[in-house]
């Protein structure tokens, strides 16, 4: 009778272990599907050699920065002190040294990014330099560039100026002002857009309208 219980026992187990076993097999299989779609993709860096600075032309300085910053983006470097390093190691020559000397007198003086830039600005750009860039701003004009041309060199330096800003107001007539005599700049004298942008999708859609049409 004793051996009786005992096998029963043990085939109570073995019952038990083979509905565990196919229970566990079962959730495995039912959940495997889903695991692809669970999962969000991590962005992957993508490699950009960014342009060197030596403080040779100050000008220059806003449109590396923005380059820089760029590039740090692509290869996902985005906390404060990776941001400062990666871009003291595309510093050159008198550049270069002005930030390891400044970074030998005291080690904490580039602790975000936000400090490093405005330091490097204040030490290479030119005291009047945003006077100038709207200066070119309300000056440039369309000429022998192409439009995808002007429309860079207008973004470039609405991006430049930094300190005090362009207002919308003022931006689109600029922009309508430099354009060529052509449909673009007729059609938007007729619409009169808001931004500076708008403006700038209307001449690219009339452009490839006339380019088609001709």
């Amino acid at each position: 009778m004793l051996r009786s219980a005992a096998e029963s026992r043990e085939a109570l187990e073995r019952v038990v272990s083979v509905v565990a076993g196919a229970a566990t097999s079962l959730s495995s299989a039912t959940a495997a599907p889903q695991t692809p779609t669970s999962q969000t993709p991590l962005p992957r860096a993508v490699k950009i050699d960014a342009p060197k600075f030596d403080g040779a032309d100050g000008g220059k300085l806003i449109h590396w920065l923005l380059a820089v910053e760029r590039c740090a983006k692509a290869q996902l470097i985005d906390s404060n002190e990776q941001m400062v390093s990666y871009t003291i190691s595309n510093l050159r020559s008198r550049a270069s040294e002005w930030a390891f000397s400044t970074l030998l007198a005291d080690e904490c003086a580039f602790d975000t990014w936000n400090i490093f830039r405005a330091r490097i600005t204040a030490m290479y750009q030119p005291p009047n330099n945003e006077v100038l860039l709207q200066g070119h701003f309300f000056s440039l004009r369309q000429g022998k560039l192409s439009l995808e041309r002007y429309i860079q060199e207008m973004r470039s330096l609405c991006a430049a100026i930094t300190t005090s800003p362009l207002p919308k107001s003022v931006k689109v007539p600029a922009f309508l002002n430099g354009l060529n005599s052509e449909p673009a700049r007729q059609e938007l004298y007729r619409r009169l857009p808001a931004t500076m942008e708008d403006a700038i999708r209307i001449a690219l859609v009339e452009q490839q309208s006339f380019r088609m049409e001709a």
